[in-house]
């Protein structure tokens, strides 16, 4: 009890202010202790998130580089190193223009107005390297903001297209040389839709039809083809379909005017922008054929006269000599007619002792063969005989 009574007696007044104070000191300790936490777990989601950019970027399969407003590198992703041939170099914190000393005052001007908020993009710009070398690139240059009005710095995207400009530019050469020799080629050359349209000829092509290249493209295939191929023709289309090519074979176009021109013919299948044409090869046979023609001919003929020496060995009778001979002629010489005439000395005039094949009115129609100098020996056979020419 003594301890009690020594106990000192505080007013309620005086204690009330104490308590605010203390309760107070409590709450702002707290709020403090809350504001840390909550800017301790901030930081976190700021690293976290910064990790998360670095790793994507790095990875990115594009070309793409992060600076801040001294053009420093914050990040760059493994393409643009790839890209640019820097290998494995640590490029954070360095210069961009320590790292290609040889940008050009034009590419920084782009870096200024990057940073100054101005978007800027190029789809095929010349970007010097050292050594005289030049890289074609296709690039955006972007501002990064650290908030809504403050810039902290561009980010670059690049991409080198060097190899596809070049490759670009290969295949134009390619297009351009092709060109050339579809146009000078002494092959004729012919492209057709499949409905028979033509499309592209060149002038070797359109010579051998007799006509313009402009003339020519006005055409089908089928306006140039002799209905007696038609059947022959649906057979090529056929071998089209199924196995993609055509030929060779040998056929006949037909000229401007009027007559038929043999040709020999091979072609394919081929795709542009996803449409399918003919691509064909005519070559003019005519000279081939001619000689062709000129060789059976000839051979027709020693047939002929072998066979006569045959049969004048073996027949005496000369009437049945020269109904052989003559028959001999039809069969061996592939003619339609043959026919002998003996000349009667007294008159002059060539009268006909024996034929074989289609008459057709033949001896009718010429009258009179003569083998003086009269009209009627004029002709080819009394000017043959009156020469002693055969």
């Amino acid at each position: 009890m003594k301890a009690l009574v020594d106990v000192p007696i505080i007013s309620e007044e005086k204690v009330k202010p104490i308590m605010e104070f203390l309760q107070n000191m409590t709450q702002l300790i707290s709020e403090m202790a809350l504001q840390k936490l909550e800017q301790m777990e901030l930081n976190d989601i700021i690293h976290k998130r910064e990790k998360i950019l670095k790793l994507f970027v790095e990875n990115s399969p594009a070309s793409i580089a992060m600076f801040d407003n001294n053009m420093h590198y914050l990040v760059a992703s493994h393409r643009f190193l790839a890209d640019y041939n820097l290998g494995d170099q640590n490029l954070i914190g360095r210069s961009h223009y320590e790292v290609f000393p040889e940008i050009s005052e034009r590419w920084k001007n782009f870096h200024r107005r990057g940073l100054a908020g101005e978007i800027l993009k190029e789809d095929n710009d010349l970007f010097p390297r050292v050594a005289g070398k030049t890289d074609w690139v296709r690039w955006e240059i972007r501002p990064w903001y650290e908030s809504d009005d403050h810039i902290g710095g561009i980010i670059l995207f690049s991409e080198v297209i060097t190899a596809q400009i070049e490759d670009r530019e290969a295949l134009k050469e390619s297009e351009k040389y092709n060109r050339m020799l579809f146009e000078q080629s002494a092959i004729g050359l012919l492209l057709t839709s499949l409905d028979g349209k033509l499309i592209d000829i060149n002038l070797t092509c359109a010579n051998i039809i007799g006509r313009t290249i402009e003339e020519a493209k006005e055409l089908t295939y089928w306006e140039i083809t002799p209905e007696k191929y038609l059947g022959q023709e649906q057979q090529q289309l056929k071998n089209l379909d199924e196995i993609g090519y055509y030929g060779p074979y040998e056929k006949e176009y037909i000229h401007k005017d009027g007559h038929f021109v043999p040709v020999r013919l091979q072609g394919k299948i081929i795709e542009r922008a996803g449409v399918k044409y003919i691509w064909s090869s005519v070559e003019d046979i005519t000279v081939r054929k001619q000689a062709e023609e000129n060789i059976l001919k000839i051979d027709r003929l020693y047939a002929v006269i072998s066979q006569i020496n045959k049969t004048i060995v073996r027949t005496s009778d000369r009437d049945k000599l020269f109904k052989e001979v003559c028959e001999i002629v039809i069969k061996y010489g592939k003619f339609q007619m043959s026919w002998i005439g003996l000349v009667d000395e007294e008159t002059n005039l060539v009268n006909p002792a024996s034929f074989a094949g289609i008459e057709d009115g033949y001896f009718s129609k010429i009258k009179m063969i003569s083998i003086s100098g009269a009209p009627e020996g004029r002709g080819p056979i009394g000017t043959a005989i009156k020469e002693g020419k055969t």
